[in-house]
């Protein structure tokens, strides 16, 4: 199953590389612009209201969806007994592409914000939500929590795949 599980991995690095990238460049575009003497962009309040609320839920609604996403996910598992390794981290792999995606995007969503009005409440966020979407990687244990597999039916998958 470990080996089915690389394409996700694969995934998640990509989806935290990218606003790790751009909340790093638009830190040192900032900084730039400080050292250069240019009159900073005039903050936008509602931009930065906005911006924390969607920090302070993009967790939360990960959660929920993935936990959603994974109950109906685990349903086809328990139903299906001919199931194969890689249909299953299929499953597991689009569950997690979806939480990442929104961690992502609250993230990205800090970073730009951040760049717009040099808040740096935003710059934190961004990092809080990159060490969620961080710590939040595929693993085995999280697959058969997620999808409600046995060890058992873990095995059954397993042999059934072979």
């Amino acid at each position: 199953m470990d080996q089915s599980l690389r394409i996700a991995r694969i995934i998640h690095l990509a989806l935290f590389s990218g606003p790790a990238m751009a909340t790093a460049v638009f830190y040192f575009l900032r900084q730039q612009e400080a050292l250069s003497g240019q009159e900073p962009i005039e903050s936008q309040p509602l931009l930065v209201y906005v911006a924390i609320a969607v920090a302070l839920l993009a967790p939360v609604v990960s959660h929920f969806v993935a936990t959603q996403l994974g109950r109906t996910a685990a349903a086809r598992v328990s139903g299906d007994l001919s199931m194969t390794e890689v249909q299953v981290a299929g499953l597991y792999q689009t569950v997690k592409i979806v939480q990442w995606a929104i961690i992502e995007g609250g993230a990205l969503l800090q970073a730009v914000i951040y760049f717009l009005s040099g808040e740096m409440t935003l710059l934190a966020l961004a990092g809080l939500l990159l060490a969620f979407l961080a710590i939040s990687g595929p693993s085995l244990a999280d697959l058969q929590k997620r999808l409600e597999i046995s060890d058992s039916r873990l095995r059954q998958i397993q042999a059934a795949s072979q």
